[in-house]
């Protein structure tokens, strides 16, 4: 558990978690690191409401159950996998998941189900349509069992939910299955899905 603020002041300092099965937990602030990997394997990872990232290039998170609840701001791509087929193991979202990074991924994935709720997620565009996007994809092992839920969310990758464009977006994918396309990054099955609202 990590409940003290940590500013780091050297941006090239990356932190890395690692638990063989136990939690892991933030409940304060990281500011200022280069990069953030979290590996807890059938543990749960929690942010805090106070547990806010903030880094200059990755966010990687991969346990067997994670639950955002404060915001994850990225330089770089941001990657958080729900590994456990259990089903009360999830990739929950009720955190801001954001990439300031022109071409950035942001994926979120779960073995089981995933549910975002009442957030942004976004990535600022690509140069690109085939470069970067988001992706939210459940039932990641293929067995039938995972959902996708969205509740009044906004997922965009122009980089604002309040100005619409037609140009410089990326792909939004949700979807399920084991199945991905060329690059790993999206699924390409479907998945069962319920939304109160998208935008």
């Amino acid at each position: 558990t990590v409940s003290n603020a940590v500013t780091s002041a050297n941006s090239s300092s990356s932190l890395t978690l690692t638990s063989t099965g136990s939690n892991v937990t933030l409940n304060a602030a990281l500011n200022g690191l280069s990069a953030m990997t979290v590996r807890c394997n059938s543990g749960t990872f929690t942010n805090g409401a106070s547990g806010s990232i903030t880094t200059n290039d990755d966010v990687h998170i991969e346990c067997g159950s994670v639950q955002i609840n404060s915001a994850i701001s990225s330089g770089s791509d941001v990657k958080i996998e729900s590994t456990n087929n259990d089903p009360s193991a999830l990739a929950r979202i009720s955190g801001d998941v954001i990439s300031r990074a022109s071409n950035a991924l942001v994926s979120i994935k779960a073995a089981n189900n995933v549910i975002v709720r009442y957030v942004t997620i976004q990535t600022p565009g690509s140069s690109s349509p085939e470069l970067g996007g988001i992706a939210l994809w459940a039932d990641s092992d293929g067995d039938g069992a995972g959902s996708l839920q969205t509740l009044t969310s906004c997922i965009n990758t122009i980089g604002s939910c309040s100005s619409p464009s037609n140009t410089g977006g990326s792909r939004i994918v949700l979807g399920g299955d084991s199945a991905s396309d060329a690059t790993g990054n999206f699924p390409t099955g479907g998945v069962s899905a319920s939304a109160s609202s998208v935008g």
